[in-house]
């Protein structure tokens, strides 16, 4: 029993190990879980993703919150915690409910990104409208489009379905504050 642990740890450990692309899949933990719960390989890959994306969107606006002087970043980046912390607990709900196991942590690529963005001084403001609001909500909507035409799971189509406008707002919203970043002496 303490063997077959360890190596689901290790796995699921080492799946973190390897940058995340478009042939790079995580790693999902083996659970057991009853038929009609059961996942595709393919939705739990999303769950996965949705899930290091929602906690990263909150851990860069918890640094946004400590390092930006704009408090028009301040306001956004409070958005993108209250919103994505209440996106979060409802991921958590259903992978629960479909016996998948997430993390509490972004993945390592992106907890990467995190301290890369801790260390910028100045330019923090610039790379954080770029990197953890524009090419992340970018990357989100299109991880979801994907979810909506190609989810397997009608919990998950109707989560995804339910939260894409959402992450579409963010996005204009993330757009409009580069802009107005941009128009800033």
């Amino acid at each position: 029993m303490l063997n077959n642990s360890v190596n689901q740890l290790l796995s699921f450990s080492a799946s973190y190990a390897i940058p995340k692309n478009e042939s790079a899949k995580p790693t999902v933990p083996v659970v057991t879980r009853s038929h009609e719960n059961e996942l595709s390989e393919r939705d739990q890959i999303f769950i996965t993703r949705a899930a290091e994306t929602g906690l990263t969107e909150v851990e860069g606006g918890r640094l946004a919150q400590q390092k930006s002087f704009s408090t028009a970043i301040k306001n956004f980046a409070q958005k993108m915690i209250d919103q994505h912390k209440k996106v979060n607990v409802e991921l958590r709900a259903l992978a629960a409910n479909k016996g998948l196991s997430l993390s509490w942590q972004p993945s390592l690529e992106q907890q990467n990104d995190l301290k890369l963005l801790e260390a910028l001084g100045e330019e923090f403001d610039q790379h954080y409208v770029e990197r953890l609001t524009i090419t992340a909500h970018e990357d989100a909507v299109k991880m979801f489009k994907e979810a909506v035409e190609k989810t397997q799971d009608k919990d998950v189509k109707r989560f995804v379905e339910k939260n894409l406008p959402t992450l579409e707002s963010h996005l204009e919203l993330a757009k409009a504050l580069q802009a107005k970043l941009n128009s800033e002496p």
